[in-house]
């Protein structure tokens, strides 16, 4: 595995909870509540300004169910424009 300058990890922070934040502001504005919460969780977790600071080995899943809620979430919303 890699390892990317520090830099990296602090704008992926950046774009994953400004991401979160639109999104749970978007499921709040149309009432999908449920997803606000998960959305405001990604937010948190990911949060720059005060960092949660974990092993390197603890972010793995944690990513893998960010990215889970965020493709099941583009999914749901595509299925019931359909």
């Amino acid at each position: 595995m890699a390892r990317e300058p520090y830099g990296y990890y602090t704008g992926l922070r950046w774009a994953v909870a400004i991401i979160a934040v639109i999104s749970a502001f978007d499921a709040y504005r149309k009432e999908k509540v449920p997803w606000a919460w998960a959305f405001g969780g990604i937010m948190i977790s990911f949060n720059p300004i005060v960092p949660i600071y974990l092993i390197r080995g603890m972010w793995t899943p944690i990513d893998i169910v960010a990215t889970i809620i965020f493709l099941v979430s583009i999914f749901a919303v595509k299925c019931k424009e359909e």
